[in-house]
């Protein structure tokens, strides 16, 4: 009858899915929010949000389009934590974009980045280690200042490049000194 047919609730409209429309309606004002407060990842963030929205309706204009802004603003995080090497940072950052966005090749590449910086971080290290014990042997050699990319002092020097607050190049540098001033003295 036509009042039992008034008397039942109203139906929702849906998208071409089957899909409420108010929910789209209502990920994209939550993802349009999160934006606001510069809110770009975590999964009440701008980019989960609109993530969301695609997966409902995957051709969403507004929502691609705040999926490419989201994804510049969390490169622009993800970037500036690499340059300061805060690797903390880094994997927190990297860990709430990949939740909301697994297949971020942006994310991806940032990533590949930070890995060689690692990496790069570790022959460095290796390296300052490797001068160091060179530069040992040449300080006891009494190759203070030659031969010529040798010698502890050219050796501490390339550790201090490297790393300018390096305490075993510094106190060896002191040795150096301490070996010429002794050189000098029984020299006069």
């Amino acid at each position: 009858t036509l009042r039992a047919r008034l008397s039942q609730p109203r139906s929702t409209p849906t998208t071409p899915g089957n899909t409420p429309a108010s929910s789209i309606e209502q990920q994209l004002q939550l993802a349009l929010n999160a934006e606001r407060a510069r809110e770009w990842l975590g999964a009440r963030g701008a980019l989960a949000r609109y993530a969301a929205v695609l997966r409902i309706e995957p051709n969403n204009a507004q929502a691609r389009s705040g999926i490419a802004a989201s994804e510049a603003a969390a490169a622009e995080l993800l970037q500036n934590a690499i340059t300061s090497k805060d690797s903390a940072r880094i994997e927190r950052i990297q860990r709430e974009w990949e939740s909301a966005e697994p297949e971020s090749v942006t994310r991806q590449v940032l990533m590949r980045k930070w890995r060689a910086l690692q990496s790069d971080g570790d022959q460095q290290r290796a390296n300052i280690s490797e001068w160091l014990n060179q530069a040992g042997v040449a300080l006891a050699a009494g190759q203070l200042t030659s031969p010529a990319g040798q010698s502890a002092a050219d050796l501490y020097k390339a550790v201090l490049t490297l790393d300018p607050k390096n305490e075993a190049a510094l106190a060896g540098r002191k040795k150096i000194i301490a070996a010429l001033i002794t050189q000098a003295e029984k020299a006069v």
